[in-house]
């Protein structure tokens, strides 16, 4: 069985609501967190997604401030944990905000969908900037550039490690995948942006980035098929625990 804890890499503030609520809440402004999840138990350690930048770095890219701004490495010292300790990363998608600091792990395998690369090297011109094609210097690589020779390539569903398994749920872009982890609390379903936000499981309402309806409401159906219980990609409350899939925990 596995544990799951949040790591907090910053928050956007004024943060336009409708952007994760689908032609709803247009002029809320909330603040959100960007999250990444670390993984462990039968003997493994991994992280789920690398998350944004340093603060300096995003400004440059010409990326959305991160405000309250945290290093990867520091979060994970505070969680007790090296960066030599991570066995391996799983990129859920390629959207900057989920895919610097790869450079921390070298030599660690990054996991990807296949559909997501082969759409994050070429993305349509209003999708660039989310895969750090729309930068200030145009000679500047992609966030998960440094990896690129560490991918291992997925094309579908495959069990990762007993207990851990990888699920493509496309929808808010093309080659989004969860991690299904069994941990005592039962099946946690890391999903990303799949859901932005719990409200997005829960009301089945997509987020209003999205590149295919049609297969974002047949990942929701796999989802609830699936899962006992879902850990989104930007919602405050997820920091309101330390630690998810012990009893009581």
């Amino acid at each position: 069985m596995y544990t799951i804890k949040p790591i907090f890499h910053g928050v956007f503030e004024n943060f336009e609501k409708t952007i994760f609520t689908y032609r709803t809440d247009a002029g809320m402004k909330i603040t959100v967190p960007l999250v990444s999840y670390l993984v462990q138990g039968e003997g493994c350690t991994f992280i789920v997604d690398s998350g944004p930048p340093d603060p300096e770095l995003a400004k440059t890219r010409g990326h959305r401030p991160v405000l309250q701004a945290t290093y990867l490495q520091d979060e994970l010292h505070r969680l007790g944990v090296k960066p030599s300790d991570i066995d391996f990363v799983v990129l859920t998608h390629m959207h900057w905000d989920h895919s610097y600091n790869l450079e921390l792990f070298p030599g660690v395998p990054v996991y990807v969908q296949k559909r997501e690369l082969e759409y994050a090297v070429n993305p349509v011109p209003c999708d660039a900037a989310n895969y750090c094609f729309a930068v200030p210097d145009k000679d500047a690589a992609p966030s998960w550039f440094p990896a690129l020779r560490r991918f291992c390539v997925i094309d579908g569903e495959e069990l990762l490690r007993p207990g851990v398994r990888l699920v493509p749920l496309p929808g808010h872009t093309c080659g989004l995948q969860g991690v299904l982890v069994d941990t005592e609390e039962g099946k946690y379903m890391i999903t990303s942006d799949a859901y932005p936000l719990y409200e997005n499981y829960e009301k089945g309402c997509p987020a209003g980035i999205c590149v295919n309806m049609l297969e974002w409401y047949q990942s929701h159906e796999k989802v609830k098929k699936m899962a006992d219980f879902i850990l989104p990609g930007h919602d405050m409350k997820v920091l309101d625990r330390k630690v998810y899939g012990v009893v009581n925990g």
